[in-house]
């Protein structure tokens, strides 16, 4: 029951950049595979990796029989703040419109 990363679209208008990261050189195909991911600093002015997962039906099952809780591990010595979301952090068109439009009113 594997939640697994998936390929994703970036709209064009986007200030970062999409990359497949690879594994480590010390970890086998079956270990470790390819992270679609995508690079931008943050509005804060963070550097973030953006990646998304898909969550098999019986994966999300067993999510919801306990109670919500899920794990993660990282393969590291250290820890690096990490978040999760359900909402495409990437605004579609007409959300980048109206937030122009919205600036173009502002400053009249």
């Amino acid at each position: 029951m594997e939640i697994l990363p998936i390929d994703f679209d970036v709209p064009q208008y986007m200030r970062g950049k999409k990359l497949l990261i690879g594994k480590p050189e010390n970890m086998t195909d079956e270990q470790c595979g390819p992270l679609p991911a995508y690079k931008e600093i943050s509005d804060d002015g963070f550097p973030q990796i953006i990646s998304c997962w898909q969550i098999p039906d019986e994966a999300l099952a067993q999510i919801i029989l306990n109670k919500g809780k899920f794990w993660v591990f990282v393969t590291s010595n250290v820890m690096v703040p990490i978040g999760f979301s359900v909402i495409n952090p990437f605004p579609s068109p007409e959300q980048v419109q109206a937030f122009l439009d919205s600036q173009k009113k502002e400053a009249q």
